[in-house]
């Protein structure tokens, strides 16, 4: 898994899902010394890249298949579309594993985040 979709995992575990929190944590990521407002076009790209991204290199990648198609139903009462979807899906994948608290599916630690 790349830098940036484990940056955008856990920024979606640790913020809102708004525009402004997603610009501000990738402008961090991309250090950019002016902030860049995304549109929404490129923050829907940098979801799309990163959903693929982790699915491609989870320890299960059907089971994450199924969890994103699968699992719509079940957000659809809260779902707004498919930027709240990728981000229901990114926001909620697993870490760690529970027991032994290893990491799992391509995640490690990332300084600034627990």
């Amino acid at each position: 898994m790349d830098k940036r979709t484990m940056y955008v995992i856990y920024s979606l575990k640790s913020d809102r899902w708004s525009d402004y929190e997603l610009c501000k944590r990738l402008n961090a990521f991309y250090d950019n010394k002016t902030y860049h407002p995304f549109t929404r076009v490129e923050i829907d790209k940098i979801l799309r890249e990163c959903c693929a991204d982790f699915i491609a290199t989870s320890d299960d990648p059907a089971r994450e298949v199924r969890r994103y198609f699968l699992l719509s139903d079940t957000w659809s009462t809260v779902d707004e579309g498919e930027y709240h979807r990728m981000c229901q899906f990114l926001g909620t994948a697993q870490v760690r594993n529970s027991e032994t608290r290893e990491y799992i599916n391509g995640f490690e630690d990332m300084e600034g985040f627990d």
